[in-house]
């Protein structure tokens, strides 16, 4: 089983707060002999009351490592590889990479890593983990 993030239960609380029910911690999937992880899958009432339920994944890092840069390279393919699985089994839920407010402030403003969040259509997931709740959500 993999290692939960530290900042894992206050995404977590950050996104029941916005009314999404938790559907499975760590949702497995395989193909070709291999497997992942992705840490939360959730669902809830389209908000417009139409009657739809959306549905999302979120991978979540700390980004606390020493270098950004190399948290953020291991983020970034863990990303490609997650979302390479979810079109392979035409699965509509939106893939997130939810992190700290602060990290995104330090360094997702930078233009070379908006650019590439850009180029590789990572969608953000941006967390106030002090107070648990979501800043912001960015679909690249």
């Amino acid at each position: 089983m993999p290692q939960i993030d530290i900042i894992h239960m206050a995404v977590r609380r950050a996104l029941e707060k916005q009314g999404w029910r938790l559907v499975t911690e760590h949702l497995y999937l395989e193909e070709g002999g291999y497997s992942v992880y992705i840490d939360l899958a959730l669902e809830r009432d389209d908000p417009d009351g139409q009657g739809r339920v959306e549905s999302v994944v979120v991978e979540v890092k700390s980004f606390i490592r020493s270098s950004f840069i190399n948290d953020f390279q291991d983020a970034l393919g863990q990303y490609l590889v997650y979302q390479d699985q979810l079109e392979v089994r035409d699965d509509p839920r939106l893939l997130f990479l939810a992190l700290p407010l602060e990290v995104f402030r330090a360094h997702f403003t930078q233009p070379r890593i908006e650019r590439m969040a850009q180029r590789y259509h990572l969608h953000l997931l941006v967390v106030d983990t002090y107070n648990e709740e979501v800043h912001q959500w960015i679909v690249n």
